[in-house]
């Protein structure tokens, strides 16, 4: 949406991008048939949904996400001073905090940009919690006693103070099976496979209506 721009506390979620890992994290943790779409956001259509639709800050109809995305990866936004720049939970390099130019260098721009419904109560303390888990390492895991944050846990994590997102049963497969990739995955890691228990991922920050879609990273202004 031309005019508009990040924020701290906004947070960029990556679709599949169609690589083996990436792969099975969409497959496991797509939304199901009884969730639904609304201007941007996803709720399971048991919930109520409220009868007004979300808007921008200048009181504009928010931007309306045409399909229903499965996203494999999240990070969140922290503008200050020094620019824009991304902190987030990632495999190869743990826990980072790099300028939005190296996010896009190392991820691309094909990313969507959502925002919290209600207004943050306290950015500052999300900032000050996600810098303190910079530097910890990956969680392969996906398990929360494990050491280490994987993606959605780093963020879940940041905004902790603002109860925002819960926890939920993870999930590793369709209509709670198991892919055959998880097993091999966990057999390597010599863990059990945490089907059921609780977790997060990127979908599942949006499974409720704490947050709503503000536009397309490609297409956000002043981002820099």
């Amino acid at each position: 949406m031309r005019g508009a721009t990040v924020q701290t506390g906004d947070l960029i979620f990556l679709p599949d991008d169609g690589k083996t890992f990436s792969d099975m994290i969409s497959r496991s943790t797509a939304m199901s048939k009884d969730s639904v779409a609304l201007n941007g956001k996803t709720a399971a259509a048991t919930k109520t949904l409220g009868s007004r639709d979300p808007e921008t800050s200048n009181g504009a109809p928010a931007p309306v996400r045409a399909s229903l995305p499965t996203y494999t990866h999240v990070a969140m936004v922290e503008r200050g001073d020094d620019g824009v720049h991304i902190m987030h939970a990632t495999v190869k390099r743990g826990c980072i905090r790099q300028s939005l130019a190296e996010f896009i260098a190392d991820r691309g721009a094909d990313a969507d940009v959502f925002r919290a419904s209600r207004a943050l109560r306290d950015p500052r303390s999300i900032v000050r919690r996600a810098r303190a888990m910079l530097g910890a390492p990956y969680n392969p895991s996906f398990r929360i006693e494990q050491s280490g944050y994987y993606c959605s846990e780093f963020v879940f994590q940041a905004f902790a103070n603002e109860h925002l997102f819960h926890l939920t049963p993870m999930t590793f497969g369709p209509d709670r099976s198991v892919l055959p990739q998880w097993v091999d995955y966990y057999r390597k890691l010599g863990l059990p496979i945490p089907n059921g228990e609780w977790g997060t991922s990127p979908n599942s920050l949006l499974a409720g209506q704490a947050l709503r879609f503000i536009g397309a990273l490609a297409d956000l202004d002043r981002l820099g």
